[in-house]
């Protein structure tokens, strides 16, 4: 269960990824997505801490070696929880309730997992020694959250690339999907290891796991916070929020149907005039209707606290009429929707503000 990586490389790791947790924590902002993505890794932290040759054995001769694997698996999954609210931390209702209900069932399958391990903590043997259904148990429990994390995350995020093309693609959660994928094969083949167990065969597969489960960990959570240093490059580099990828982006979460088939050899500017007619045929069907002359002002905070409310759970229907100008150049209408954007993006979640499309 302790790692077999040396000491000091391994405090290495430990320490790169708590230097990651806490910048997470000091420097961006309270976002949903950024949140779940720091206490995901928080929570593999304190399990990799655990599982450091020289804390590990003095926690191990306190609380027992089963103990301190169960809780150690705990961790693994409080954090695999976490990191599954990312399918729906891009919503204006993100569902903080269901997340709690989550992270209780979790901690519901410890408990259970405890009771179940109690027979290899008074035998001092592995929960695979057992050999009996009550390790079968033990790992279907282990392996349910980190499947039901992947498997909701990834639908999430492919079924928005179908729904609006790979310009809404996300690099971090993309990351976040092959950590899990990881994170599934390594629960599996302990579940597959502990089910051939029982029924007496795969002492190879057994042995084989024990052995690797003694460092693919430590390599694994250096790679997801690896994953999560890459909001703070983005923050450090103060990259200035595009108005107009913002507001397309909220725009066709609302109405997917406006966007126009995808051009791979497009230019930046011919990109950018695409999503402008895409958000004015999206602004259109959530009820914005054209100025009644070019000098008539509009307020572009007024657009986006309009747009803001067209996307509520709330939202009348059918939707309350709104003005935008009325533009005599499509540079005008880039301006204008770019501003619409800025102001958007300083009322919605973070993370719709980082869903930029990419070209």
């Amino acid at each position: 269960m302790i790692n077999t990586v040396p000491a000091l490389p391994h405090l290495l790791i430990v320490l790169f990824v708590w230097s990651i947790v806490i910048a997470r924590f000091i420097y961006l902002p309270r976002s949903l997505d950024n949140s779940r993505l720091t206490a995901a890794l928080a929570f593999g932290g304190a399990a990799l801490v655990l599982k450091d040759p020289i804390v590990g054995p003095v926690v191990a001769h306190l609380l027992g070696s089963v103990n301190l694997r169960v809780l150690v698996h705990v961790m693994v999954m409080l954090s695999v929880t976490a990191l599954s609210g990312l399918h729906n931390a891009w919503r204006i209702n993100p569902g903080r309730r269901r997340m709690t209900a989550r992270y209780g069932l979790v901690l519901g399958f410890g408990v259970v997992m405890f009771l179940l391990a109690s027979p290899a903590r008074e035998a001092d043997i592995t929960v695979e020694s057992l050999a009996d259904w009550r390790s079968v148990m033990y790992f279907a429990l282990f392996a349910f959250p980190v499947s039901a994390g992947l498997f909701s995350v990834s639908a999430a995020y492919f079924t928005s690339l179908l729904q609006r093309g790979r310009r809404c693609g996300n690099g971090t959660v993309l990351g976040v999907i092959i950590v899990l994928v990881l994170m599934f094969i390594d629960a599996a083949t302990m579940l597959l290891a502990a089910g051939m167990k029982a029924l007496g065969s795969g002492a190879g597969v057994v042995s084989a796991k024990e052995s690797t489960n003694t460092w693919v960990f430590a390599v694994l959570l250096a790679a997801a916070a690896a994953v999560c240093a890459r909001a703070l490059i983005t923050h450090a580099r103060g990259r200035r929020v595009d108005g107009v990828a913002t507001l397309w982006s909220v725009v066709t979460t609302e109405m997917p149907e406006v966007i126009l088939t995808s051009g791979s050899a497009l230019s930046s500017r011919q990109s950018r005039l695409r999503m402008a007619t895409e958000i004015y045929d999206g602004l259109r069907a959530l009820g914005a209707t054209e100025a009644p002359s070019s000098e008539h002002s509009v307020s572009s905070s007024e657009v986006a606290r309009r747009v803001l409310g067209c996307l509520t759970p709330a939202a009348q229907s059918p939707r309350e009429e709104f003005l935008v100008p009325r533009c005599d150049t499509a540079d005008e209408w880039l301006v204008f929707v770019d501003s619409v954007g800025q102001e958007l993006a300083l009322i919605l979640p973070q993370n719709l503000v980082e869903q930029t499309p990419r070209g």
